[in-house]
């Protein structure tokens, strides 16, 4: 329940009023339709909840008492204070009642990750977010064949969630890979694919180059990993292997939705499976458990009939490694600056630089955030303007070192964000350094769940030099880091 758009599924009022009630009945009525309602979203963002955030209450009792004498504004105002104190009652109380997400993205997370584990006493919360049906769900394929409905309904952000759901619960993403059909991974993979590719790095304008460096570039994820341990282990339909790998592919690089090279998927295979060179396989095929195995020989596990032949993971345990750090940082403000990223189309140049001399664009990414300011490899800040998690490896220590034509380019890059400040601010600090630390240097909180980015920061740090420039304002959907990035004050 996001106090932007509260829904409420069933409501029941009881009166008690005066004898003679003169028509109160039908005025409570009427308040309760209109006036309370509308307060009651009002009074709930007062309330300090994150507006981004998912609530799902199963049930909120509350007493009022309304002298009846009041003009309706008062009254109003006064029925709608009860109900909000009794939401945040529930809220703070907690319990098998009350479910909060953190993000939409948190919630899908949970449901996919839940449906492989067969843990269903949240369902209805998934219910309540238009997840999952009414009705009850088998749990085994059943399940699994819904939650790829819900990752396909949620394509944009599907990759990230099997990332996270494969650091967090390897033995459930693994389950994922061994129930579902080619067809359900191709599914996703194809409908990801086409929502990435609606967003391209910059406004009308994509790179024309398609992406065909080395899968190295791609194979360190942790998607990639659980892929490939899989791939190393168990017969796997080669479809299925090759709709993993361009969903791997697109959680490295979302911006290059659109580049994606049928090449580049064959050798993302073929880095997995863990060999340069195997003989070809038809696309219904398995691919063997073991590198150099033929086709045909006999395996010491196979393919399981059914989900029970598999086991679940411990439910608590991924419950509790499914929700992602939430970590402070002095630079809180250097996000800010990603609105200048994108106009002066530094993400379109980095991705084009990426395909040429075999870096991510994160790794570029993750480069300028360390030349604006002196910010340390493994900063949160510095990993979330690359898009990544603060539990997440820094990309300095997964690719190549920068050689001198690196620096000059995260160097001149640097220059034209320093000197668009200098345009948008009315008294901008003679200092490049200083300018970029009035900007960047704010201590924020940062919370990231798949393809979700949250900088919350305190009033204290509220510039109105800043707010006029219009970099404190919510980019929204970033294709080149694959996320939805948001700037709350409170």
């Amino acid at each position: 329940m996001s106090p932007d758009r509260l829904r409420i599924s069933r409501w029941e009022t009881r009166y008690r009023l005066p004898d003679p009630a003169g028509g109160a009945r039908e005025r409570l009525d009427r308040l309760l339709g209109g006036d309370v309602l509308a307060m009651l979203d009002t009074g709930l963002a007062r309330t300090g909840m994150s507006p981004y955030e998912e609530i799902c209450i199963q049930r909120v009792a509350t007493q009022s008492r309304l002298p009846l004498d009041l003009p309706d504004s008062r009254l109003g105002a006064e029925w709608t204070g009860d109900l909000v104190a009794a939401i945040q009652a529930a809220v703070d109380r907690g319990g098998p009642g009350v479910v909060r997400y953190r993000s939409r993205h948190a919630a899908v997370v949970e449901v996919v990750s839940n449906a492989a584990g067969g843990d269903f006493s949240r369902a209805w919360a998934w219910t309540e977010l238009g997840l999952w049906p009414d009705a009850p769900v088998a749990p085994g394929r059943a399940a699994i064949a819904r939650a790829f409905a819900v990752l396909v309904f949620e394509a944009r952000i599907a990759p990230s969630v099997l990332s996270a759901i494969a650091i967090a619960a390897p033995a459930r993403f693994r389950r994922l890979l061994e129930l579902a059909g080619p067809e359900a991974w191709e599914g996703v993979a194809e409908a990801a694919a086409e929502a990435l590719a609606r967003a391209p790095v910059q406004r009308g304008e994509t790179s024309p180059a398609p992406l065909t460096a080395s899968p190295r570039r791609v194979d360190r994820s942790p998607m990639a990993r659980c892929v490939a341990e899989a791939a190393r282990s168990v017969a796997l339909p080669l479809r299925t292997l090759r709709a993993a790998a361009r969903l791997v592919a697109l959680e490295a690089e979302p911006a290059a939705a659109g580049q994606t090279t049928e090449g580049l998927i064959d050798a993302i295979v073929a880095e997995l499976y863990g060999e340069r060179q195997r003989p070809p396989l038809t696309s219904d095929a398995a691919v063997p458990a073991r590198a150099g195995e033929p086709a045909d020989a006999p395996r010491a596990r196979k393919r399981p009939a059914a989900c029970e032949e598999l086991p679940l993971p411990e439910a608590e345990a991924i419950v509790s490694s499914l929700e992602r750090p939430r970590v402070w940082t002095r630079f809180g403000g250097l996000l800010f600056l990603w609105h200048l990223v994108r106009e002066l189309g530094i993400a379109a140049e980095a991705l084009e630089e990426g395909i040429v001399r075999g870096h991510t664009t994160r790794w570029y990414l993750h480069g300028l955030a360390m030349v604006l300011d002196e910010l340390a490899h493994d900063d949160p800040a510095a990993l979330a303007f690359a898009g990544l998690a603060p539990d997440r490896r820094p990309p300095s220590e997964e690719e190549a070192p920068p050689v001198p034509s690196d620096q000059a380019l995260l160097r001149q890059w640097r220059a034209r964000i320093v000197a668009a400040l200098r345009h948008r601010l009315s008294d901008p600090p003679s200092s490049d350094e200083v300018l970029l630390g009035f900007v960047g240097r704010r201590r924020g909180e940062i919370v990231v769940d798949p393809a979700w980015i949250e900088v919350r920061l305190s009033l204290d740090e509220l510039s109105t030099e800043v707010r006029r420039a219009g970099l404190d304002l919510d980019p929204g959907w970033l294709p080149w880091i694959g996320a939805v990035v948001r700037f709350v004050y409170g």
